[in-house]
């Protein structure tokens, strides 16, 4: 959102009237020569909203003129879409004062992500007065899903995260070697983030800005590289595992899903030659999240309700080697009291979600 520029207060922002030619000095009208030059149907005001050119028939030169798009549902401004209101979908905004002070103006901008391009600049018509409108926006133009990199996608990557308490026990007695932890998952449907967080504090990342992460536990959480979890399994990091060492408490990992999947994430002990001496089991459901809510899509006429349905992990398996590794990984419900994922009774994790 920005405020306006506008001398002469007639919703076009000076530097829109210089670019083409008009003059900020000039109140513009609907009954004024130049109001609609190119004479494709679009009056200035709404060559300014939806980014067309007011001396350009067909602004994206995809055959359709600008004006017979607008009143179409296509996008004027982007030939991508063949003029063809089937390729679009429609974007509703509403900006204005509301509280009826008439003090000032904004104008929302929406910019094609990595080019910097306004597909659309609304305002509203009328000066403070809350007004809406509808742009139609090329399909498949947005930016790929937040797991579908290696990297926090700033704060919004954030709500995706869920934490998973790790911890390890002591050497295995009589066999004098270091064990090695390694985290696996079948499905490679997961990846994760290592923190300095601990049992008292594992979901303070929601609400604050942490430090402390990433392999070397030097990185603060927005900038930490995010690990895939692989079938063959991935050693935890020396760092993070001499703090479990160090503190004899439990360390946190923040999960993310990836793609679909039922596969248990499970964290093993590996001797130097490869032999694994205890395994935990973390069952576990990766699925989209609009698989977890009851949706209603109240546009175009009657409501379509499309319900949502639970998608609980499969009961945990039950062998003699959780009941040796039982602590050793743990999820956190919420905020609350950490329970076991292994084979301790307590209740399955609730489902991980993937966006």
């Amino acid at each position: 959102m920005e405020r306006l520029n506008d001398t002469r207060v007639d919703m076009l922002p000076d530097g829109w009237e210089v670019r083409y030619g008009l003059s900020p000095c000039v109140r513009a009208m609907p009954d004024s020569p130049n109001w609609d030059a190119d004479n494709d149907g679009l009056g200035l005001f709404d060559e300014f909203r939806c980014c067309t050119s007011p001396s350009n028939t067909d602004t994206d030169e995809d055959g359709v003129n600008d004006g017979t798009e607008v009143a179409q549902g296509s996008c004027p401004s982007d030939a991508l879409d063949n003029g063809d209101p089937a390729n679009c979908v429609t974007l509703k905004l509403t900006v204005g004062d509301p509280s009826g002070s008439n003090s000032e103006r904004w104008n929302m901008e929406i910019l094609e992500e990595g080019m910097g391009k306004a597909v659309v600049c609304h305002c509203d018509d009328g000066f403070g007065t809350p007004g809406s409108a509808r742009y139609a926006l090329v399909k498949g133009k947005g930016s790929n899903a937040d797991h579908a990199d290696y990297f926090i996608n700033g704060r919004r990557d954030l709500t995706d995260l869920f934490p998973v308490l790790v911890g390890v026990a002591p050497a295995i007695t009589g066999t004098g070697a270091p064990l090695l932890y390694r985290i696996r998952q079948a499905g490679g449907a997961v990846s994760f983030i290592y923190t300095s967080l601990d049992t008292m504090n594992a979901s303070r990342y929601r609400t604050h800005d942490i430090t402390g992460c990433g392999a070397g536990l030097g990185t603060p959480l927005l900038s930490a590289n995010i690990t895939l979890v692989s079938a063959d399994g991935l050693a935890l990091s020396d760092a993070f595992v001499r703090r479990l060492g160090q503190t004899g408490e439990p360390g946190v990992i923040l999960v993310e899903g990836k793609a679909s999947s039922s596969a248990p994430l499970i964290l093993d002990a590996v001797l130097p030659d490869g032999t694994v001496v205890a395994s935990a089991v973390l069952p576990m459901r990766v699925a989209p999240v609009e698989q977890m809510y009851t949706r209603v899509n109240l546009r175009d006429g009657a409501a379509v309700v499309t319900p949502g349905r639970p998608c609980r992990p499969p009961p945990a398996a039950r062998t003699p080697s959780l009941c040796m590794a039982s602590e050793w990984m743990r999820r956190m419900h919420g905020a609350g009291t950490p329970r076991c994922a292994g084979d301790c009774g307590s209740p399955a994790p609730t489902p991980v979600s993937m966006r």
